[in-house]
């Protein structure tokens, strides 16, 4: 990818902080990132021992574009990230986050707005060839000021999810859609082809089970 850098500056006073203004990073020409500022924390006690430790990344109005492409690949995919190399983090804050995620395959859109994330003992890394969303786990609270996909409308989302193997089971699910508040749990798995999810809610007075296949729900 290209990436571009604004302002950089290292705070001792602040436990070894760095940060980033201005953050961006563009793959064939599209945008992939925009961030308003990247702050990480750093444990520099080895630092004798030539290690450097990240002990918390702090994310500030960061705007993701994620695309599934047709062939299953995901544009951040590849590079160095093929190499199997695993990344580490105790903690993960992301303020005014947004996310726009497209499928090329099934014509799928789907935008978040307003994230915050609180997310703990994040960690990176798998097999080559692995889609990003493979390689992730974490535990931690998520929410979502308003959700949008296929003409249906979330706000106040707000949930409890745990990750790991290309599993996202989400419990204490609670949100409002069309003027009515539900809650519930979800699980979704994207090992296979053709991702899969199960939703369990409660919405005013009647219980909804739904199971799908297809995108990535």
């Amino acid at each position: 990818m290209d990436v571009g850098l604004g302002q950089v500056g290292l705070s001792p006073a602040a436990g070894f902080e760095l940060s980033v203004k201005g953050l961006g990073a563009r793959k064939a020409g599209v945008e992939a990132l925009e961030m308003r500022e990247l702050r990480v924390k750093l444990d520099l006690t080895k630092l004798l021992k030539r290690r450097v430790r990240i002990t918390r990344i702090t994310l500030v109005a960061p705007v993701v574009f994620l695309v599934r492409h047709k062939d299953g690949s995901f544009n951040f995919s590849g590079g160095r990230a093929a190499l199997g190399k695993t990344t580490a983090v105790n903690r993960v804050v992301v303020h005014q986050g947004r996310l726009v995620y497209t499928d090329k395959g099934t014509g799928r859109r789907v935008e978040a707005e307003g994230l915050e994330l609180n997310l703990n003992n994040l960690v990176y890394g798998g097999r080559p060839g692995d889609g990003p969303l493979k390689k992730i786990f974490f535990a931690g609270d998520i929410r979502c000021a308003a959700l949008k996909t296929d003409g249906l409308s979330v706000t106040g989302l707000s949930l409890w999810i745990n990750s790991g193997k290309g599993l996202f089971k989400a419990d204490h699910l609670a949100f409002e859609a069309a003027g009515v508040a539900g809650g519930g749990s979800l699980l979704a798995d994207i090992n296979s082809g053709t991702p899969a999810y199960k939703l369990s809610y409660v919405s005013g007075r009647r219980a909804f089970r739904r199971r799908n296949r297809g995108g990535a729900g």
